[in-house]
């Protein structure tokens, strides 16, 4: 072995401290945000630690549906859990018509806010009232559930075209930077276009910081710094009815392109069905 080889093993054998931890930090932190198991060659203590950091993602996720409903328990006739997944309830004759005519318990009201979006133009999300709303919050560098999460929602988008829900322009895509601070309107435009988004019925949305985590937070979302510049946060994407009210909150594993065009489906019937007797 000559001196440049010494030279390169004494570099690795010194910097591997260093290192090991990063490699370690990433590949668990990437795993468990895009919900696949440990790689094969991982030591068995990266593997407890995945293990650990899976257990805590699934007991936040289950803590904050207990917390929606809690916060809404006066709108709910009944103690129904949301575990983030598509529940079909059974009718009960003790629920009013509406809750006996839908398996979508209203869930909560859906706070209102005010950002700019992808093209650098305020943008109220009361003026889509009326619509049926799909809300999701991401940020353009992550590497973990935020591009499975577009991706996902571009093929529910794509399923609810080729159903004809789209023909009537009551439905609206809205994802909501975790990172204002870096995702400008730019940004977010570049990210649209690595999903071919370029359709009216979805805008990304970003502003001053102090509002976006305004907005963060009213949705009961949360955001922390972690390793290499990404941020920890829970993958969740609310289901907005047409009267501004969350029917549904689901998670990636549970963010089914079917059972999400169903439900959509659901909503915009529900929809249609209180403009018919309303006349």
């Amino acid at each position: 072995m000559g001196t440049a080889g010494v030279v390169a093993l004494v570099t690795l054998w010194l910097t591997m401290p260093t290192l090991l931890p990063i490699a370690k930090e990433s590949s668990i932190d990437r795993a468990v945000k895009a919900g696949r198991g440990p790689s094969f060659w991982w030591p068995a203590s990266w593997r407890a630690e995945y293990t650990r950091r899976t257990s805590l993602f699934i007991l936040e996720d289950i803590v904050f549906d207990v917390k929606v409903k809690v916060w809404n328990l006066d709108a709910v006739p009944s103690p129904v859990l949301d575990v983030g997944f598509p529940v079909h309830a059974s009718a009960s004759s003790e629920l009013p018509i509406e809750f006996e005519a839908s398996r979508l318990a209203v869930v909560r009201a859906a706070p209102d806010f005010a950002l700019i979006d992808q093209a650098g133009q305020p943008f109220h999300f009361s003026k889509l009232d009326g619509k049926v709303r799909l809300v999701s919050f991401i940020f353009t560098t992550c590497n973990g559930t935020c591009p499975a999460t577009t991706h996902r929602l571009a093929q529910v988008r794509q399923e609810l075209k080729s159903r004809g829900l789209l023909d009537g322009d009551g439905v609206h895509f809205v994802s909501i930077t975790l990172d204002p601070e870096r995702d400008t309107p730019e940004a977010l435009v570049q990210f649209r276009k690595l999903y071919d988004i370029d359709s009216a019925d979805w805008n990304f949305l970003t502003g001053p910081p102090a509002d976006v985590h305004k907005v963060i937070d009213a949705w009961g979302m949360w955001v922390r710094p972690a390793a290499n510049g990404q941020l920890d946060h829970p993958s969740r994407i609310f289901l907005v009815d047409s009267q501004s009210r969350v029917r549904e909150i689901y998670n990636l594993s549970f963010l089914k392109t079917g059972w999400v065009a169903d439900d959509v489906k659901l909503l915009l019937d529900e929809s249609t069905s209180s403009k018919v007797d309303a006349r």
